[in-house]
């Protein structure tokens, strides 16, 4: 009866060895499953990041266009058409809109990290550009030759970066 009673508890115990094979322990590490709102809820804002990319594109683009009448009046204080005071107001103007837009970017506040390498781009060439102006302002004020090259090798860091967020984006 004893021998009886044994082979029953280990058959019972194989049975049950066997059970917990057929369904594995969860693992640990493993990521719960996303369900269909949770991904919709990521891609919705992966997708408003990179229009908030897109809106910062704009306006390095606006400030590009506040740059056309600038080299203008530059064009005109060379002839003499123009007083360099009004060229200086330009450049100032140029100036504290690259440093309003480096702000921004900085304050910008994003929901993924599927935009991570577009936003180190874009801190860096808001950066830079607000560099060159403040540095391009600042020579024409003082009329300094070494400001005026510094500030020509921040512009070529920004276009750089520029350059490289475009490709980035397919443009």
């Amino acid at each position: 009866m004893k021998k009886l009673l044994v082979l029953i508890t280990v058959i019972a115990m194989i049975l049950s060895l066997v059970a917990c094979a057929a369904n594995p322990a969860p693992d640990a590490d493993a990521q719960p499953p996303v369900d269909a709102t949770q991904a919709d809820d990521q891609e919705a804002l992966a997708a408003a990041d990179f229009e908030q990319v897109k809106t910062f594109l704009a306006a390095v683009q606006a400030h590009h266009a506040l740059a056309v009448p600038v080299a203008t009046i530059r064009e005109q204080v060379i002839s003499g058409e123009a007083d360099a005071s009004e060229l200086l107001d330009g450049l100032k103007m140029l100036s504290d809109d690259s440093q309003a837009l480096l702000a921004n970017v900085q304050a910008a506040e994003w929901k993924t990290e599927d935009c991570s390498e577009h936003v180190a781009l874009l801190n860096e060439l808001a950066d830079s550009l607000a560099q060159a102006e403040l540095l391009c302002y600042e020579a024409a004020g003082e009329n300094d030759e070494a400001k005026l090259e510094s500030s020509s090798a921040f512009l070529r860091t920004y276009e750089e970066k520029l350059s490289a967020l475009l490709d980035l984006m397919g443009v």
